[in-house]
């Protein structure tokens, strides 16, 4: 193992620069994230894209501290729910080829569960179903399938009649992936593929169970390996690069994944049935509201800044943590993936997007 006293001082950096934008960018990002981890605690990649062009890139810290591996891009990560917009994305592909509707309710599939002829597809991207999140559910366990989930669903009672109230539930985005594939006449994880990852050559994406090679280790704030794999699909339970993601990013918001109705769309705020946005209140790892008001649409959150409209995702797996976001107007791609529990990234992803404006 690496000596600990040097480990966190060792940093891979490569500092990319677009002709377009001004060179002190990347200094002062490089400043910002040294100025939160003035110990150089951070491990992860940091990508930022404008349009399709990459303008800054770190990459710091272990991905196996035991064998002494530095953390590159191409290692993968457990992104647990930023699996949900590319589900979304899945949804809305099938929407395109009119095999389903937004406002079609479970019923067509699910005959014999009563509560599914009030559930739209809608209520489901944005998690106003009233469905309730896997866990502590009494018939959770941590290799569950996705078809053990939508049975013991049906016999689980709301917490809200559909369209009242938000309630974010992994359950709902598993409930979606069962319906990709049962309406695609395959699985969600071959039309995914077939659909969306082949063509964007995203070899690196892949079930989080069994675990790939190729992974970056994560790391409790103990210094732990903290590693979870699920069988589940949909809510989460893949492994990807930072390359990858981005690649899938720039296709979705180019339009070459769904028409740009249909992503736009899904970038707006779902409504509630009294007409009040749906969304949450986030809060960072120390308990802290990061916003007044975080809204979600069809698989996005989305927060209207003085610097512009952003939508984004985050996902948590074990010790992983990883967020994706995307400037509506400037388009701007922000990837960070960090594999010893998040600390201080949530704060720091809205320091990144304020520097990157307010230049």
């Amino acid at each position: 193992m690496p000596n600990l006293l040097n480990v966190w001082g060792i940093v891979w950096l490569s500092i990319c620069t677009l002709q377009a934008q001004p060179s002190s960018l990347p200094v002062k990002l490089n400043q910002l994230i040294a100025a939160r981890y003035p110990d150089s605690s951070f491990s992860g990649i940091v990508q930022l894209y404008q349009g399709d062009s990459l303008v800054f890139e770190l990459e710091q810290g272990w991905a196996d501290r035991a064998q002494g591996i530095p953390l590159h891009k191409e290692h993968l990560f457990n992104v647990g729910s930023l699996l949900k917009p590319l589900c979304s994305a899945a949804v809305l592909s099938l929407l395109s080829e009119q095999k389903l509707s937004l406002e079609e309710t479970l019923s067509k599939w699910f005959p014999d569960w009563p509560q599914a002829q009030d559930i739209r597809i809608r209520h489901l991207l944005s998690h106003t179903a009233g469905i309730p999140d896997l866990f502590g559910q009494p018939w959770f366990y941590w290799h569950i399938s996705n078809a053990e989930v939508v049975k013991n669903l049906q016999s689980t009672p709301l917490l809200f009649e559909p369209g009242e109230a938000f309630a974010y539930s992994n359950a709902g985005y598993i409930l979606l992936a069962e319906l990709v594939g049962m309406i695609s006449h395959s699985s969600f994880w071959d039309y995914l593929q077939t659909q969306h990852l082949q063509d964007l050559k995203m070899y690196h994406t892949l079930p989080a169970y069994p675990p790939p090679k190729g992974i970056a280790r994560a790391y409790s704030k103990s210094g732990e390996i903290q590693e979870v794999y699920m069988k589940t699909l949909g809510d989460g339970g893949i492994y990807t690069s930072v390359e990858d993601l981005s690649r899938w990013a720039k296709a979705y918001f180019g339009g070459r994944l769904v028409p740009d109705t249909l992503w736009q769309e899904a970038c707006q705020a779902g409504q509630l049935n009294s007409g009040s946005p749906a969304g949450k209140i986030l809060l960072d790892d120390q308990g802290l509201a990061l916003a007044e008001f975080s809204a979600y649409g069809l698989g996005w959150f989305i927060e209207d800044t003085p610097e512009g409209p952003w939508v984004f995702h985050y996902g948590i797996s074990g010790a992983y943590y990883t967020e994706m976001h995307y400037h509506l107007e400037k388009k701007y791609l922000l990837l960070i993936f960090n594999n010893t529990a998040g600390e201080g990234v949530s704060r720091l992803s809205r320091e990144i997007r304020e520097s990157i404006l307010l230049k």
